[in-house]
């Protein structure tokens, strides 16, 4: 008996609502399909592809500030290291209680090695240097000036990463929401056109499901695609199309003029696999097939053959 077992990867979740969309589009009406109409699939399905937008720009949006903390923090170590300088000339290399004025922490006169203590020292400075104006080095830019803008695009910078940290965790948590809701859906159509169809109906596969009462064997797999690793690694890489109620995919190796037939190398979950350990310079012919829950497979996928580089 076939399950219409909702895919596990958002992809083709994704695929599989677009094909219920279009077969409620073209039969749902007919079939009698009130409950988890066209609109409402597309509707959870168009929230879902947002939603995973959102949550895509926001890691690029948090990725950006990250660089732009660090190029602040760099800016605030290069000032504290020439402070350190302008400072060790008046009170001594080594710590003593004269440096304590400054605001250098652990009674050390290095460059803090944390981020918040080079901020708080940033600020500090620039205390130091306000009440000490003589003490300032206009040419080497240490000054109180200087080192309050190091202090303000600093702490204006980890503001914007703990920002942006908060967004994407919301948008994350808005894409998981937006997925559990087209899963729901799409379980409440089949559950749907379960009371509506003849388990038999070939009409199962207009909405991208099959009969209840057919196999639930999955697909061949297709476009099965090699590409060398690089120069001398043993390695190829293989991709192909994820196969309708796969589980899992049997990657199955022969090597030309070794291997009398094809033999086992892995099983994956993923519709890609890196196989190595091969002999460099041997052509190496890869074939998948297709697992589903209950150890039902799919004819072998066309052969595809490489020379390992």
């Amino acid at each position: 008996m076939a399950q219409n077992v909702l895919p596990d990867k958002q992809d083709a979740l994704l695929i599989l609502a677009e094909d219920a969309a279009d077969g409620l589009a073209a039969h749902g009406v007919a079939v009698g399909v009130l409950q988890n109409t066209e609109a409402r699939v597309r509707a959870d399905r168009t929230a879902l592809v947002n939603a995973e937008a959102d949550y895509a720009a926001s890691k690029t949006a948090k990725k950006a500030a990250v660089a732009a903390q660090t190029v602040q923090d760099s800016n605030d170590k290069a000032y504290l290291g020439n402070a350190r300088k302008v400072l060790a000339a008046r009170y001594g290399e080594e710590w003593t209680e004269d440096w304590a004025v400054t605001g250098f922490p652990n009674q050390s006169t290095a460059v803090p090695s944390t981020m918040p203590e080079r901020l708080a020292l940033a600020e500090k400075l620039a205390a130091y240097f306000t009440a000490n104006p003589t003490h300032e080095n206009a040419p080497l830019g240490v000054t109180a000036a200087n080192a309050q803008t190091r202090f303000t695009a600093l702490s204006d910078a980890r503001t914007a990463v703990n920002e942006a940290i908060k967004v994407k965790n919301e948008k994350r948590k808005a894409r998981d929401a937006a997925e559990r809701q087209l899963r729901r859906r799409m379980r409440a159509l089949i559950e749907e056109l379960t009371g509506l169809l003849p388990l038999d109906d070939p009409l199962w596969f207009a909405f991208g499901l099959v009969p209840p009462a057919g196999e639930d064997t999955p697909d061949q797999p297709t476009a099965l695609v090699l590409v060398a690793g690089p120069a001398g690694s043993g390695i190829v890489y293989a991709d192909w199309a994820d196969a309708p109620r796969a589980a899992s995919y049997r990657v199955e190796i022969q090597i030309v003029g070794t291997d009398p037939d094809f033999r086992f190398y892995e099983s994956v979950g993923e519709s890609e696999s890196s196989i190595s350990g091969l002999t460099i310079g041997a052509t190496v012919r890869v074939r998948i097939i297709a697992v589903n829950n209950d150890n039902d497979e799919s004819p072998p996928s066309d052969v595809v053959q490489i020379v390992v580089p």
